[in-house]
């Protein structure tokens, strides 16, 4: 599930064009976390509010990052 979680934030985040600095700023996750976790080099767990937060950045349903 935590591939397929980074799989889908980095794909949405690339298909809106918005940048890894920017989901940084409106997160609280700094670059370098969010950077590692897309280049599978970091496993990370987010809070539901951070991931919420993602969601809402990518302007998403939370469901779309998080499917079962």
């Amino acid at each position: 599930m935590q591939r397929d979680f980074v799989e889908r934030l980095k794909k949405i985040r690339n298909e809106k064009e918005i940048s890894i600095e920017t989901l940084a700023n409106e997160t609280g996750v700094s670059v370098q976390v969010l950077k590692a976790i897309e280049q599978g080099e970091k496993k990370q767990r987010f809070s539901y509010p951070i991931v919420q937060r993602i969601a809402n950045v990518l302007k998403i349903e939370i469901e779309d990052l998080i499917k079962v």
